[in-house]
Parts: C-alpha cells; structure tokens; sequence
C-alpha cells in the first residue's frame, strides 16, 4: 500500500512533467552518456546471460584519473573490480589509502613502489588499510589491478 506522500507526488508528477519541454543535451554529452550505458548493460548482460566474456584490446574505455594516469575498468561486481592501470613516462601517481586489499600484476615496462624496482612479470600486493607512496614511472607501466569494488570508482 502507497503512502499519502507517494500518491501525491505521482499526482504532481502526472500532471506536471507532460508541461515540460525536454532538454536536449549536447552531441558530445549524449555521446558519452550513450556509450557508458551501452558499455554498462553490455558487461551486465555478458556476465549474467553468459558464463564467459571478453574485452578486446581496443575495446573499453580509458578514464584519465590523474595526469599521466589512464584507467580501464574490465570488470566490477559487488566485491571486486579489476582494471588496467596505464602510467606515462616519468609519471608520479598520488599517494593513496587501500580501503581492501589490491593485487598488482606489472604487464608492461617498470614501476617504482618507494625504492622496491616492479618489472613486467612482477607481482605486487597491497594490504587492506595500507598506503602507496612514492609509486612513480620513468619508463612508463601497464598495471593490471584487482581490488575490492570500494577501490577507485570511474
């Protein structure tokens, strides 16, 4: 049974979106909006209706997250995320908290966690409630990362 609140609300709304003319927003953003939903219902609808998936190379989307620092989120669910991580040259990522433990697996070129050298091949983890500092590349460095879903969000 509805509550007074909600049957009037409805009410309003009935009576009064019909009145208002919609916004049409711009090439670039209806652009951006479409791709990220069809990129969300496509990974939804992979990973429930089918037991495997994959993303191409080419495919996704990378997210600037800091200067010199791209992110591309292959796959999230209520208690996991995983995304490449892709450091320029002569790059400093900032310092920041893990709030569940991360895995790092190095897939291309180096990186530097404080002064412990990290090369393609290497396996770097990262306990919940610790601190990165000092992560940097001077080569550049393609990260793959697994962490929990409360890790960073795009």
């Amino acid at each position: 049974m509805k509550n007074a609140r909600v049957t009037n609300l409805e009410a309003v709304l009935t009576r009064v979106l019909p009145e208002i003319a919609p916004i049409e927003p711009a090439a670039e953003v209806r652009g951006r909006l479409r791709s990220g939903l069809l990129a969300r219902v496509q990974a939804e609808g992979q990973s429930a209706a089918q037991p495997f998936f994959t993303i191409r190379a080419e495919e996704g989307r990378w997210h600037e997250v800091h200067p010199g620092v791209k992110l591309k989120l292959l796959y999230r669910d209520r208690a996991t995320q995983t995304f490449l991580l892709d450091i320029a040259p002569n790059t400093v990522v900032p310092s920041h908290d893990h709030p569940s433990d991360e895995e790092c697996f190095v897939m291309r070129g180096e990186a530097f966690v404080g002064a412990v050298r990290l090369r393609a091949g290497d396996y770097h983890f990262a306990h919940e409630g610790s601190r990165h500092t000092g992560l940097r590349s001077e080569t550049g460095a393609l990260l793959l990362i697994r962490t929990g879903a409360d890790g960073p969000r795009i």
